[in-house]
């Protein structure tokens, strides 16, 4: 199944099971990890806006692209800090007609534009900052993703890049844990930290920023996870009945990556490189 089919299909899900919408991200036109708020400790997938403002540019000239954008979320909350205007690439179809919606309803279309494309493919111009949350995990070859975006920064550009990042040097219950949450999320390649150094350097960026947000995250405990194994490996032959296949497979990749992050084989960043 290719990565934007699987949106689709979790959207449709989404869409026919209303206590799925908060968890999914729908509620907040995104889709990525609640985090906790430094400030007064509650969770949101909003906190990652904070966290990524004093890295990016600002001005009414100012350009943003969301490389892998969702529902939009990204574009609607980081224009107030930059200025300007945003634009948002996805491989999901429905995820476009849901932004571009949002976007109109909020009199934002002369700011904000999504478009069904690959972020792999030759963008329109060039950018001052792009960012990509949890959505280079998704590429073939990471290394040729970056280095397409890269081409695509101004001078002084930024990258920022928030992802799961693999330890190097897993045991075979952590290896074992990571092919399964690879698979169930369709990332074919998921680099670790050494890796990431070398796929900014070899577009030409220089790393600024290596923040790691695993501790604003917050994993359910090993019995509960076990459980929700159980669960869900049990209703997913019948989830493949119903066309919904994905959905069940999402939801173990996600108990999946909760286990990697608990045993500190994954950590959750915020890297961020700039072009010269």
């Amino acid at each position: 199944m290719s990565v934007g089919r699987y949106y689709d299909e979790m959207h449709e899900f989404t869409l026919r099971h209303a206590p799925f919408r908060d968890h999914s991200g729908f509620a907040h036109d995104t889709i990525h990890r609640a985090l906790q708020d430094r400030a007064d400790g509650t969770f949101s997938p909003d906190t990652i806006y904070r966290l990524l403002a004093p890295h990016l540019p600002s001005g009414e000239a100012f350009r943003g692209l969301d490389a892998g954008c969702g529902y939009g979320g990204t574009c609607f909350r980081l224009l107030p800090v930059t200025g300007g205007t945003w634009h948002g690439v996805t491989v999901s179809a429905k995820q476009v007609e849901v932004a571009r919606e949002l976007a109109a309803a909020r009199g934002l279309s002369g700011r904000v534009g999504f478009s069904l494309r690959s972020y792999d493919l030759p963008m329109d111009g060039r950018y001052d900052a792009i960012v990509a949350i949890e959505s280079l995990a998704h590429s073939e070859d990471t290394s040729a993703s970056v280095r397409n975006l890269a081409a695509h920064l101004r001078p002084g550009g930024v990258l920022a890049v928030v992802d799961d990042v693999p330890r190097d040097g897993l045991g075979a219950t952590e290896a074992a844990w990571l092919r399964e949450f690879k698979r169930f999320w369709h990332l074919p390649v998921l680099p670790g930290r050494t890796a990431w150094g070398a796929i900014f350097a070899g577009a030409g960026l220089v790393a600024e920023c290596d923040e790691d947000l695993t501790p604003l995250t917050r994993p359910r405990d090993a019995a509960m996870l076990e459980e929700a194994w159980a669960h869900h490996a049990a209703v997913l032959p019948a989830r493949k009945a119903e066309g919904l296949g994905s959905v069940a497979a999402g939801e173990l990749g996600g108990i999946r990556l909760e286990q990697l992050t608990r045993a500190g084989a994954v950590s959750y960043r915020l890297m961020v490189a700039r072009a010269p």
